[in-house]
């Protein structure tokens, strides 16, 4: 199931940028005024129930994967809230990698 239009307003509020559309999902990229963020995007994709699958990609190549969930109006990753990109770039040190 896509993200609804209350979803794609918490991603909105959350990172202060606007959510672009891409393969089933969105992606997220920090604004411009973010200061040197760790994490290139991140990307946003549907999974099960109400379940999304995060991609981190990062800009040195230490990709890593979570899931996240919405609810009562916050966005979560791994059971830690997200309130910028200071929560992603936290998160993506302590995360698993992804290995291809």
């Amino acid at each position: 199931m896509p993200l609804d239009a209350i979803q794609l307003a918490i991603l909105r509020r959350v990172f202060q940028v606007e959510p672009k559309f891409s393969r089933g999902g969105v992606m997220v990229t920090p604004s411009a005024s973010t200061l040197a963020p760790a994490v290139h995007y991140i990307r946003i994709t549907p999974d099960q129930d109400d379940m999304f699958v995060i991609d981190f990609i990062t800009r040195k190549g230490n990709d890593a994967m979570a899931s996240g969930y919405f609810h009562e109006g916050h966005f979560y990753i791994s059971e830690e809230v997200i309130s910028g990109w200071h929560s992603i770039d936290h998160l993506v040190d302590v995360l698993p990698r992804i290995t291809w």
